[in-house]
C-alpha cells in the first residue's frame, strides 16, 4: 500500500475484503455483514510501501465450493496519527483482484 505521507506517522492498519464467494474464507479475517476484516499489525509507512500477503482458502465444510473466475475487492486502510499519539484520519485505497478457481 502506498501513501504520499511517508514521515512515519501513517500506519497500514487493516484490509477490508468484499465480494468473497461463499465457500472461500479469508485466512486471519473476521466476517461481518459480508465484509472480511483483516487486522494488520500497525505497520508504519516510511520510505517504502507497506505490504501484506492476503490468503484465501476453500472452506471444505461448505456445500458450495465455487468454481470459475471471481472479482473480489480489497481495500487497504491507513491511519495518520500525526506523530503525537492521537488517532487521526483514515485513508482508503481499493483494488479489484480476479481469482480463478478450477
Amino acid at each position: 500500500m502506498n501513501s504520499p505521507d511517508k514521515d512515519g506517522s501513517e500506519s497500514f492498519t487493516r484490509l477490508e475484503v468484499t465480494d468473497v464467494p461463499e465457500g472461500l474464507i479469508v485466512v486471519g479475517g473476521i466476517l461481518s455483514d459480508s465484509i472480511w476484516y483483516v487486522d494488520i499489525p500497525n505497520t508504519a509507512i516510511a520510505t517504502s510501501s507497506a505490504t501484506y500477503q492476503l490468503v484465501l482458502e476453500l472452506n471444505k465444510t461448505s456445500p458450495n465450493i465455487p468454481e470459475g473466475t471471481f472479482a473480489i475487492k480489497v481495500t487497504g486502510v491507513t491511519q495518520d496519527i500525526n506523530g503525537d499519539g492521537r488517532d487521526g484520519g483514515e485513508a482508503r485505497a481499493t483494488q479489484t483482484i480476479n481469482i480463478v478457481l478450477d
